[in-house]
């Protein structure tokens, strides 16, 4: 104490400097962890397993992999939850040229699940669908799109232009790469007839991914123009951006 009294004031503020950071980054990893070590086993109805897991796995062919996800609470809400998604998967769960996949999230109290499938038997080209769950891990209730907007203080509009956006950067690297040029087809073209989307709210599936909101989208993705390097999973998944005009 007296070496800190006899130092210069301006090593002095110096060191306070590094001591304040210091402790924010011990309180930020804290806290980081204490959200990764949050134990769920209680609400558990297997103990063994994470709080979603794939109860059922069908690698027949590796190519059109199907795993379908398990909700891990022991509550009636969780049960008809997972009777929700198995009704889902069984649109798809027999079909031979079908895939079927989740993700899911934790952040905070909610828990957010994805299941996706996509049925490349469609006569009009492949087909893809999302279902998807916002749970509040504390009431064991839905989280409804427009709690979540709340959450996030977004709106429906902020979501709309938010896809519009992106659909457009995604219309402009199509031109850039040369797949056709704007005279073969404009913008409606491209949205209307080679994406089959009529509406950017329908259909969409919020998602919260390390504290930020998302919706997935599907969109018809079959190509004669080669263009598959946009059908990856982020294609379909778009971040929401507060809108300022």
């Amino acid at each position: 104490m007296q070496k800190l009294k006899n130092m210069d004031p301006k090593k002095q503020r110096n060191l306070m400097i590094v001591f304040a950071i210091i402790c924010i980054v011990l309180l930020i990893a804290f806290y980081i962890f204490k959200n990764r070590s949050v134990d769920y086993s209680a609400m558990k109805e297997d103990k063994d397993k994470q709080i979603v897991y794939t109860y059922h796995t069908q690698t027949d062919d590796e190519a059109f992999l199907k795993e379908l996800p398990y909700l891990n609470i022991k509550n009636e809400f969780a049960k008809n939850i997972n009777k929700e998604i198995e009704e889902f998967v069984s649109l798809l769960k027999d079909e031979e040229h079908a895939t079927i996949s989740y993700n899911y999230d934790i952040n905070g109290d909610v828990l957010s699940l994805l299941v996706k499938m996509v049925n490349y038997s469609d006569e009009t080209g492949p087909k893809i669908y999302f279902k998807g769950y916002n749970i509040n891990l504390n009431t064991k209730s839905i989280v409804t799109d427009q709690e979540l907007l709340d959450m996030f203080e977004y709106d429906y509009n902020d979501v709309e232009i938010s896809i519009s956006n992106k659909f457009h950067k995604y219309y402009e690297e199509m031109l850039k790469e040369k797949y056709y040029t704007e005279e073969e087809c404009d913008y409606d073209c491209f949205i209307n007839d080679y994406r089959d989307v009529e509406n950017y709210l329908d259909d969409i599936v919020f998602y919260v991914k390390n504290g930020k909101l998302y919706v997935y989208k599907p969109f018809s993705f079959y190509s004669i123009t080669g263009d598959e390097e946009f059908f990856k999973e982020k294609h379909f998944r778009f971040l929401i951006e507060k809108q300022t005009n």
